[in-house]
């Protein structure tokens, strides 16, 4: 396993070479910048109230960024990272990819990709050996845990994801402006965040906007031991569910059980760019469809 901040860059010198054809001198009309891509989830620094009265404590939030790729409408791949293992409970922006002398240009298109660890992937400082050895041996793409409190009832969760989703064609605000992608600006920096939310698996509506709740998380603690595993949420029927409020799956008629509305809601609302940034989410069930 790898251990390091820094990232693999793609040179855009394709890039360079394109624009120094069009110019008679070129090396005077090449400008250059630095593009860099932090991750954050402030969430997860912090406790989390639900409306129900339960107080959680993110205990760690292990999440393998399979990749990040920037680039322009007309093809050219400028900079990227590969698969980066990062534990978000540790405060403060964490880097992921750095790129300096990069073309002064707009480059439109961000995409990300949050999926399974793999052995070859490095492990960031906010994570551990141990932490990554998990990830990688469960094939997991998120590890959650987490210890949620109300009164004298305490549950713990330890949930892991195995789903791989592509968030592309980001944009987001950038000084009041609606910017695609990244723009790098001449001697200048550009900086990209990608949020994540740790108080995501707790929402009651699909599209994020609903209220934090868990009590229905507690109620399927089955055995009664104070853990509540995915399997028991698999084994929880959400009709009853919603009598609590909340819930609602429109038109998603697979979606049974609460375990099955959190590992849809997860990818939908984990992840995002920019300040009230949007992408576009893709996962490999997604692209079945359309095939």
């Amino acid at each position: 396993m790898r251990r390091s901040t820094k990232t693999s860059l793609a040179i855009g010198l394709l890039g360079a070479a394109l624009a120094a054809a069009c110019d008679e001198n070129p090396e005077s009309s090449l400008r250059y910048g630095t593009i860099e891509v932090l991750t954050n989830a402030p969430t997860a620094e912090n406790d989390i109230t639900t409306v129900d009265g339960w107080t959680i404590k993110v205990d760690k939030l292990l999440v393998h960024v399979s990749s990040i790729e920037v680039s322009g409408l007309d093809g050219i791949l400028t900079a990227s990272a590969e698969g980066q293992i990062v534990d978000q409970v540790t405060p403060g922006p964490k880097l992921l990819l750095e790129a300096p002398a990069r073309l002064a240009r707009p480059w439109e298109l961000f995409t990300f990709t949050i999926g399974p660890a793999t052995a070859d992937s490095t492990v960031l400082e906010s994570a551990t050996e141990e932490d990554a050895a998990a990830m990688v041996a469960g094939g997991l793409s998120i590890l959650l845990e987490a210890t949620a409190t109300r009164g004298g009832d305490t549950k713990k969760i330890r949930w892991g994801f195995t789903s791989e989703t592509t968030y592309t064609d980001c944009e987001g605000d950038v000084g009041g402006a609606r910017v695609k992608g990244m723009v790098v600006p001449v001697d200048g920096k550009d900086t990209a965040i990608i949020g994540m939310r740790g108080d995501a698996f707790f929402l009651d509506q699909l599209d994020g906007r609903g209220a934090l709740r868990f009590d229905p998380i507690a109620a399927a603690d089955a055995d009664g031991n104070g853990e509540v595993t995915l399997d028991e949420l698999g084994a929880t029927d959400l009709e009853p569910v919603r009598t609590s409020g909340g819930y609602d799956v429109g038109d998603r008629e697979d979606i049974t059980t609460l375990r099955a509305f959190v590992e849809t809601l997860t990818p939908n609302v984990f992840a995002s760019f920019r300040e009230n940034g949007t992408c576009t989410v893709v996962s490999p069930s997604d692209e079945e469809d359309e095939d």
